[in-house]
């Protein structure tokens, strides 16, 4: 048994902040969570199993935060860490040969070498979903990763190490990006209407795909197997509603086609970006959209973007929206994610919100709350020691743990 101790924790579920707490864990789960005063056990100090006990062969397990608060591992839920260079190297985010591209892994390009990994850790980031750019209609599979794994002092060199959920979401994009890129090539599209006919005509083939797959199956000897298809086979888990589309979006025309879309083929998405989604908020609400929303600390670099506004979490907080914080990573660098929640205080929403934004609600809206997330037993043991407040830019992120292990 491990255990981190004498910690303001904000544990982000019924047990709320804990002045003075401890938390244990084993196997890289939470075990139990409480205060101080339970911890040490007054009423048999002698136990071996209490902690305090010098003769306690875990007392070396041992983690005193002196008084530091103690978050949940933080969340990046949109980057493409790993994907884009930082710096350096080429570019393996966005295959724009072809804008239909459902069945790339983000798994297969992740470079978990690249710098911006240990910059998110040193700041308490302990999840990241990565993987491909807005090129394509279709870009690819999203991964859902840890920033480091360590077993037996030993960092994992492989991404399959890493993998909390992988495929965690398809990787979809309207707007400006997919008309430039393949427009400027003399392909479809290079209009939002080409944007959206491309993806129903993709979609449609896809149902068509699955529905041929499944009588084939329920009855194999009356009918045919449809030839393989690798990117409608790809997009089975999108049809069958069993993984959600993250759709890049910025203009509030583009973030309404995307919701008639997955209102049409009747998938889970969510909005990323979302950045003219204050106009539209309680539209947004009508249809019970999520989003991740960012950059935040961004040049408007495109006519699109024109709306980027740190207000932009506080109408969707009023509006009930359910919203997360991401640095769409390196547009911002991944360090930089928890700078990006605070500023949305600044904007008008809560300082427990703004915290929600990088942790619970993050993992909510990624469907990892049964993982991630928050400081609650039978959850991951992923966190982060701060000195001070996480909005305090002067804060200092002492330790951060993975699985239970110190990975900072």
């Amino acid at each position: 048994m491990k255990y981190i101790i004498n910690a303001r924790i904000h544990t982000l579920d019924e047990l709320g902040t804990i002045e003075k707490g401890w938390v244990s864990f084993e196997d890289g789960i939470i075990t139990a969570v409480g205060e101080m005063s339970e911890y040490a056990n007054p009423d048999n100090p002698d136990n071996p199993d209490n902690p305090d006990n010098p003769d306690n062969p875990d007392n070396k397990d041992i983690f005193d935060a002196h008084g530091a608060n103690l978050y949940p591992g933080f969340i990046d839920a949109h980057s493409h860490l790993g994907m884009f260079p930082d710096g350096y190297g080429d570019d393996d985010a966005n295959e724009s040969s072809d804008p239909i591209t459902p069945h790339l892994r983000a798994v297969d390009g992740v470079d978990i070498f690249d710098r911006g990994f240990a910059e998110a850790r040193k700041n308490g980031i302990t999840t990241v979903v990565t993987g491909a750019g807005s090129a394509n209609l279709f870009g690819g599979q999203l991964a859902a990763l840890h920033t480091a794994r360590r077993t037996d002092g030993k960092y994992a060199k492989s991404v399959d190490k890493l993998v909390i959920t992988a495929p965690i979401a398809f990787k979809m994009a309207l707007g400006e990006n997919p008309k430039r890129v393949h427009g400027e090539n003399d392909r479809t599209p290079n209009t939002r209407q080409g944007n959206a006919a491309l993806i129903r005509e993709t979609l449609t083939k896809a149902r068509e795909y699955a529905e041929k797959l499944e009588k084939y199956e329920a009855d194999t000897e009356n009918n045919d197997k449809p030839d393989f298809d690798a990117k409608l086979s790809a997009l089975l888990p999108l049809i069958r509603g069993e993984v959600a589309a993250h759709i890049h979006c910025h203009r509030a025309d583009d973030i309404m086609t995307a919701i008639r879309l997955a209102e049409e083929f009747g998938f889970k998405y969510v909005l990323i970006h979302a950045t003219d989604s204050a106009k539209i908020a309680a539209e947004l609400a009508e249809h019970n959209a999520r989003a991740i929303i960012g950059p935040l600390i961004s040049e408007r670099v495109k006519p699109e973007m024109a709306a980027l506004s740190v207000n932009t979490a506080a109408a969707l907080s009023r509006n009930g929206v359910p919203y997360a914080v991401c640095t769409d990573h390196p547009v911002v660098p991944a360090e930089y994610l928890i700078l990006s929640a605070a500023l949305t205080i600044r904007g008008g929403v809560s300082k427990e919100n703004a915290l929600r934004s990088i942790t619970s609600a993050a993992a909510d809206i990624l469907g990892l709350s049964d993982k991630i997330g928050r400081i609650k037993t039978g959850l991951y043991a992923d966190f982060a020691v701060v000195k001070g407040n996480f909005t305090d830019v002067t804060a200092d992120t002492l330790a951060t743990f993975v699985l239970g292990e110190k990975v900072r």
